[in-house]
């Protein structure tokens, strides 16, 4: 009887460590599964882009694409104001783009000529020399599009960055200013301007009278 109990104690010894390794086993596959959830949920949340910032990398490509586009356009409707709120909008590296200076700076300008307020006018004297003393040639286009600007600084100042810009893409257009705009300052510097590119003075015939 004695050798019977002992044999049943030593089945249940058995089977309760059989148990407590399958237990042990069930709970390591419980942890290794686990582990391999967290592992993918991390790699996703490491290589997918945080909510938003696509987004807002996207708006500021747009705003930028939108200011290179019109800003000429609203400067001479004299939404200058609208130009320098976007601009301080934009991300640092768009900001320091020659093209997004040259559209800060004739705003500035723009402004103070219209609205007499003098903060725009000791901005714009701060930051004119930067444009009128570069050689970089990718605001040309927005430069020659403000000679047509319907204030007489403005054009003077715009037909003079032109030539000191050099770019010979502005000729044509300096050229039809020198002959036909109504102020003699402005026709003036644009004769001087297109002289400067062109590398010689304008024909008789096309002369400012």
């Amino acid at each position: 009887m004695q050798s019977k109990g002992v044999f049943l104690l030593l089945e249940e010894s058995q089977s309760c460590q059989e148990r407590h390794r399958k237990e042990e086993e069930d709970i390591k596959r419980g942890l290794k599964l686990l582990a391999t959830h967290f592992l993918v949920i991390f790699l996703f949340l490491l290589l997918s882009p945080p909510s938003g910032i696509g987004q807002i990398g996207s708006e500021a490509s747009d705003r930028f694409a939108y200011l290179i586009e019109n800003g000429a356009r609203m400067i001479r409707e004299n939404e200058f104001e609208k130009i320098l709120d976007m601009i301080a909008e934009l991300p640092s590296e768009k900001k320091g783009d020659f093209r997004v200076k040259a559209l800060e700076n004739s705003a500035y300008l723009k402004g103070y000529v219209v609205t007499k307020n003098k903060v725009y006018g000791k901005r714009w004297e701060v930051s004119y020399k930067a444009l009128i003393y570069s050689t970089d040639k990718s605001a040309t286009p927005i430069l020659v599009e403000l000679l047509r600007d319907d204030n007489l600084y403005v054009r003077a100042f715009t037909a003079k960055a032109l030539g000191f810009i050099g770019d010979k893409r502005a000729l044509d257009e300096l050229k039809r200013v020198a002959r036909k705009d109504e102020s003699s300052r402005v026709r003036s510097r644009a004769k001087w301007a297109y002289e400067q590119i062109f590398g010689g003075k304008l024909l008789a015939e096309e002369n400012v009278e």
